[in-house]
């Protein structure tokens, strides 16, 4: 917590003054929250100047004041409201620019008050409050009747404003230690689930690898020969699982250490589209999946990576769409893009999951009872983001979803990943 160390003093001559206002900030360092903290300060106000209201606006780490003030106007209760009347000459920027104190004692004469004068508030004072390195707020007096601010009134708002500075700060600072706490508890459990989520995923296919290999072994050299071809596709495609759940999880990393790169080199997408479609079409007999493209699309692409990821949402597509049907890859060029839409007719995605969808493990918290790590849409965004373009879905979450990727022809941004 911060100390009151260097707050501003009052006069030696109002000792009543310093004793009542040591009680009073006392209370204020003492909240917790900071709705409490800005509470205790305006109560202050009202108590030691015998202002009929005050108000405070807290600045935004650039500098900027909010709207937004925290008052007991009007209401007479400690609140927040909207102050849209922030002139760029008036008393709260001129305070926040200056740090210098302004007191008013007639609202209706003084020119930097005449347009906003009020009759319930005729008087006013305003201070900055200070943190360690900045003004962070602008602190208000208001006086409901005529009253002559005298340099001892600004000598306790200033003091006011600098043990509310202290409570403010002190508030932020808890607020932030729970906000971090809640995050580290968040993060582990999310890694909790990750564990059980990636050791369920490779549990799966070794078992099947054990399961193999022990029926090889129990085999008699007669039927060996059968049981090899049968067993080994099996192997073989639980193997494939093992190695792109472990390549997936060593491509996150590497995005995270900023040492994910695409290497761009002139290539042929309908090719590679080609490959993709003949090589899933293989892999299931109730979808249809029919591309609609151009002859030849050449770009200056990473060719691995495209791969990657058309060979994911086709392969989503699939996956989602449990009662088969048709899956279309339609494609548009112009001269500088290139335009790839995966359409399905599958079960769909529920609105509120699209802003999740490619965020690393965002299936975790999106898809509880599927398995799966959740990790190809975040990838595959990765790659083409870092090509330059751009990966959208739209769905209206009952049945069906496209996928949109833009592509531009030439060097977009950089090639390595900033995530």
């Amino acid at each position: 917590m911060i100390s009151p160390a260097g707050a501003v003093g009052v006069s030696p001559n109002d000792r009543w003054v310093t004793d009542e206002l040591d009680a009073v900030v006392r209370g204020i360092t003492a909240g917790l929250s900071l709705d409490d903290a800005l509470a205790g300060v305006l109560r202050a106000v009202e108590h030691l100047v015998a202002a009929s209201s005050a108000s405070i606006f807290l600045s935004e780490p650039d500098g900027s004041i909010s709207p937004r003030r925290f008052t007991t106007r009007t209401t007479g209760e400690p609140h927040w409201d909207d102050h849209a009347n922030l002139r760029p000459g008036g008393i709260t920027r001129t305070v926040l620019r200056t740090g210098a104190a302004i007191s008013i004692s007639d609202t209706f004469v003084d020119p930097r008050t005449t347009d906003i004068a009020q009759p319930d508030r005729p008087s006013l004072a305003a201070v900055p409050i200070r943190g360690d390195d900045r003004i962070i707020g602008v602190l208000y007096a208001n006086w409901g009747e005529p009253h002559a601010c005298h340099a001892d009134d600004v000598i306790v708002l200033e003091r006011l404003g600098a043990y509310g500075a202290i409570a403010i700060e002190n508030a932020r600072l808890h607020t932030q230690e729970i906000e971090a706490r809640r995050d580290a508890v968040e993060a582990h459990q999310r890694l909790q689930r990750l564990l059980a989520t990636v050791a369920h995923d490779l549990e799966g296919p070794l078992t099947l690898i054990v399961a193999y290999e022990e029926l090889l072994r129990s085999t008699t050299r007669d039927d060996a020969l059968e049981v090899a071809r049968r067993a080994l596709p099996g192997m073989e495609r639980a193997a494939r699982r093992i190695q792109r759940l472990v390549s997936d999880l060593l491509v996150v990393s590497r995005i995270g250490a900023h040492q994910f790169a695409v290497i761009r080199a002139p290539m042929d997408l309908t090719v590679v589209l080609r490959d993709i479609v003949a090589e899933q079409q293989a892999l299931t007999g109730a979808h249809r999946i029919d591309l609609i493209a151009p002859g030849s699309i050449v770009g200056n692409w990473d060719g691995l990576r495209i791969a990657e990821v058309f060979q994911n949402l086709v392969s989503n597509a699939v996956k989602f769409s449990l009662d088969g049907g048709e899956i279309r890859i339609d494609v548009d060029e112009s001269a500088d893009f290139v335009t790839v839409r995966v359409v399905d007719h599958g079960i769909g995605i529920p609105p509120d999951e699209i802003p999740r969808l490619f965020q690393p493990f965002g299936k975790l918290d999106t898809e509880p009872t599927t398995r799966g790590v959740g990790l190809g849409l975040y990838i595959s965004k990765v790659i083409v983001e870092l090509h330059g373009g751009r990966i959208t879905v739209t769905s209206d979450g009952k049945r069906g979803s496209i996928f949109t990727v833009a592509l531009p022809r030439r060097h977009g941004r950089p090639s390595f990943s900033r995530a």
